[in-house]
Order: structure tokens, then C-alpha cells, then sequence
């Protein structure tokens, strides 16, 4: 009885547990244990009247075993199917089924003389022998037990062949009483050992599932603090509001997504200038969110760009004053140390750029572009038009108003000779395309002299010349 509980109690154990950690989670290691339940009772209440029918029939018709055993192992494979289907053992199935099985020696012997030949033929490794016997003394008892042990495993040895040492069992009875009297109840024992099995195992799942959600929850908890403590530490540096001596707030992160707007705003203008309703949409935005350490200098050269639009227009006005460019330059070093953008690096010469060789990635970018000719320059990036397959250079060839549906203007930055510039760019995935509109032999005196004169610079454009390139953004 004790080794039948610890058998079955282990593999209750091992299928609940298994059963509750691959589902993570208490819910399903219930249901296992509710079905295993289900099945315990139909096979006891359902399946164990038929097969003592199965029994009494079967008993009074011996010429009929093979039948019996067709039946018996069809039934057995059936209840190990069932377990498998639960989610524990299929080994339950078959030894409950097993447990259950009639023990009238009339519906036994005819099955044992059947499987007796498969096991004659895997060659068994163990034989039991039950002995009856009196002795009047231990010393002679042991004799007796070790003659007859030697006796039987010769016979056994010359019958099936080798066994194994430590595979003969002898099982003494008292010679007062009779042998059927003594034997062991399997039905009943093996359902004691299933039913307690399955108690223990069922507590120790629910245990087991507990705890592991004790700890699951608790790792979690753990988890959630320390990402908690990393976004609160970077809320804190990028995100929490600074305040000026004005009593004025700014975020550092909405401040640098206006800054990318107001360039976005200027590029999407293109030549005809940007959407007055919408730059003033994000002029009052970059002021609002503009930290304390910059807000003077955002509130000074948004004040100059209105009035320069309200004079007539930058086009009209010039080149920038000194203090706009001296502006512009603090800002952009700003948004450079304290905003998250990549920086690539952008050489003019003539007539060629430099440094849009290879695929750039989604995000803001900041592209510092470096006059190294004896030309002024410009970096015009443009966005193709999903659905666009001509090159740049194809483009480059169509009338300024057919090019300019098939593009977006995402960004600009213009250089003189030795000096630089950046764009501030939200990439987005795509093709991109880099060009430059100067007329070739804009020096800094041709333009001077040009602009002094009133007239305009003639000749072909710096694309002509091959200054373009084309680069992805994956």
C-alpha cells in the first residue's frame, strides 16, 4: 500500500506541476485537477460496473479470450488516451484501468496465458514466487527461503532464460491461514493510492502555483519600480517643465519637437515661403514650450522672422541680419545638446556632395552641412512621393512645377564659402533626394555685385553640374 501511494502520489505531483507551470498560471493547473476529478469518477462509477459485467460474461466463455483481451487492451489504451487528454500522464489511465479490472480468476487466467506470450518474449528481467511453508525456527526459515530462491531461479533461468539478481521476489505467508486470504486487494488499495495521490498532488499544485504567482508578481512589482525610477529620473531631465524668472514654463521635449516643426514649416514653403497661418501655429508653440535658458533668444528671433514677413518677406529683405545668424546659431547648438537627434555630416564643394553615401535611419536628424567651395551653397533635401521611381536626376529635367508634385520639401540649410549651416529633419522611411539651386559662379562678390546692380546671376543651376544625391531612410 505505501510503495502504490508513493507511486501514484509522485505522478500526481509531477502532471499537476507540469500541468500548472507550463500555463503559468494557477487557472488552468484548477481545470487539470477538475478533470482528473471528472475522470476518477466516471472510471469508478461508470466503467468499473461495465467491466464487472465484462467479467461475468466473459468468465463462462474461456474459448472466447482472445476476444476478452482485444477488448481489455482497446479499453486500457482508451483510458491512457483520456490522461494524455487531460493533461497528465497517459501512465494514469492505464493503471487506473488496470486497478479496476475484475479479479475473478476465471476472466485472469485467460488473459495472463495471452500476455504471458509477449512477455516470454521481451524475456522478463524479474519473477515472483509465492511461497507457503512452516519452520519451527528462524534459522530454518531462512534455509528454507534460500534453497527454494536458488531452486526456483534455476527453474526460472532454464524456462525464460538469464534474470536479473535483484529481479526474484519471495513472499511468505502464514501457513495458518489460507493463501486467498492474504492476498493483497488491488482494486481497492490502488484506489486508496489514487485518491490520496491525487489530494496531495492537488495541494501541492495549488501551492506551487502561488507561490510561483507570489514571485511572478513580486518580480513584476520589481520590474515596474525600477522602469518607473529609469522614465521618472528621464522625465525629470528631459521632460519636467523649467521655470524662468518670468514665472514662464518649458518643456524640453515639446520644445524640440516645435523646433523641428518651424524648419518642417519654412521647407514646405518652398520658394513662395511658408503657410502664414502655420508658421504662426508654431511660433506661438515654440515660444510656449521654449526652456528658460533659451526662451529669450526663441522670443527675439521670432519677432525679427514676423518682422521680416511683415516688411515683405525674407526673399525681399536680404540676407539675415547678424543678430538673426547669431540667434539661430544658439538655438541650434541648444536643440544639438539636449534634444535626441542624429547628426550627419554634409560637405558642398563644387559641384558635388558629400556624405549622403549611405542609408540613414527613421528619426530626427540634424544635418550639419559645411561649405568647403569657393561658392555659396545650399542643401535642399527632398522626401519622393511614395509610388515616384524616376531618379533625381530625372526629376532635375522636368519643369520646377511637374518636379515639385512628385517631391516633398523636408528641409534646407545654405552655406558661404567656409562657413555652415544645419538642417533639423523628422526623417521618415523612404527615398530622399539632396540638391543644390545656386547659379553656377555665385561667389560672395558675383552676389554682391549682382544685388548691388539689381539684376540676377545667369547660367545653369549647381544640380546641372551634378550637384545631387540621392539616399534612403530605413
Amino acid at each position: 500500500t505505501c510503495a502504490a501511494v508513493d507511486d501514484v502520489t509522485a505522478w500526481c505531483m509531477l502532471a499537476f506541476v507540469v500541468a500548472v507551470g507550463r500555463a503559468q498560471g494557477l487557472g488552468p493547473g484548477l481545470v487539470t485537477a477538475a478533470l482528473s476529478g471528472v475522470y476518477v469518477l466516471l472510471m469508478f462509477f461508470t466503467v468499473k460496473p461495465l467491466l464487472r459485467r465484462l467479467g461475468a460474461v466473459r468468465g463462462t466463455d474461456r474459448g472466447r479470450s482472445s476476444g476478452t483481451l482485444a477488448v481489455v487492451l482497446l479499453l486500457t489504451l482508451a483510458s491512457a488516451a483520456a490522461t494524455e487528454f487531460i493533461g497528465i500522464h497517459a501512465l494514469f489511465g492505464a493503471f487506473l484501468m488496470g486497478a479496476l479490472m475484475p479479479k475473478d480468476p476465471s476472466f485472469v487466467r485467460p488473459i495472463t496465458d495471452r500476455v504471458e506470450d509477449l512477455t516470454v518474449t521481451l524475456k522478463p528481467s524479474s519473477a515472483v514466487l509465492l511461497l507457503s511453508y512452516d519452520a519451527p525456527t528462524p534459522t530454518q526459515s531462512q534455509r528454507v527461503l534460500a534453497a527454494v530462491t536458488t531452486e526456483f531461479s534455476d527453474l526460472v533461468e532454464e524456462r525464460f532464460g538469464s534474470v536479473a539478481a535483484g529481479g526474484l521476489s519471495v513472499t511468505v505467508f502464514d501457513p495458518a491461514r489460507p493463501v486467498e486470504q492474504v492476498q493483497p486487494r488491488p482494486a481497492r488499495t490502488l484506489a486508496v493510492a489514487l485518491v490520496l495521490g491525487l489530494i496531495v498532488a492537488v495541494v501541492v499544485a495549488l501551492v506551487v502555483a502561488l507561490v510561483l504567482g507570489v514571485l511572478s508578481a513580486g518580480l513584476a512589482a520589481c520590474g515596474d519600480s525600477d522602469e518607473d525610477a529609469t522614465t521618472t529620473t528621464t522625465a525629470t531631465q528631459a521632460d519636467t517643465p523649467s521655470t524662468t524668472a518670468a514665472g514662464a514654463t518649458g518643456d524640453v521635449r515639446a520644445f524640440c519637437d516645435a523646433a523641428f516643426d518651424v524648419d518642417a514649416t519654412f521647407a514646405a514653403g518652398g520658394p513662395e515661403g511658408p503657410d502664414p497661418a502655420r508658421l504662426e501655429a508654431v511660433f506661438e508653440k515654440v515660444q510656449a514650450t521654449a526652456p528658460a535658458e533659451i526662451s529669450d533668444d526663441v522670443d527675439r528671433i521670432v519677432e525679427l522672422t514676423r518682422q521680416a514677413f511683415a516688411a515683405g518677406g525674407e526673399e525681399e529683405q536680404g540676407p539675415p541680419p547678424p543678430e538673426v545668424e547669431e540667434l539661430d546659431g544658439r538655438i541650434d547648438d541648444y536643440l544639438l545638446a539636449n534634444c535626441e537627434v542624429a547628426e550627419v555630416a554634409v560637405t558642398g564643394t563644387e559641384y558635388k556632395f558629400e556624405g549622403l553615401d549611405e542609408p540613414l535611419e527613421v528619426g530626427k536628424t540634424a544635418f550639419n552641412f559645411t561649405n568647403e567651395g569657393g561658392e555659396e551653397h545650399e542643401l535642399i533635401l527632398l522626401r519622393f512621393n511614395d509610388g515616384v521611381t524616376q531618379s533625381l536626376k530625372e526629376l532635375a529635367q522636368l519643369p520646377p512645377e511637374e518636379a515639385f508634385t512628385k517631391v516633398e520639401a523636408k528641409g534646407f540649410a545654405m552655406a558661404p564659402p567656409g562657413g555652415s549651416d544645419l538642417a533639423f529633419v523628422d526623417l521618415e522611411p523612404g527615398r530622399y533626394g539632396a540638391l543644390c539651386f545656386f547659379i553656377v559662379g555665385s561667389t560672395p562678390e558675383a552676389l554682391a555685385a549682382a544685388e548691388e546692380s539689381g539684376r540676377e546671376l545667369d547660367g545653369p543651376p549647381h544640380f546641372t553640374q551634378g550637384m545631387l544625391a540621392e539616399f534612403t531612410v530605413e
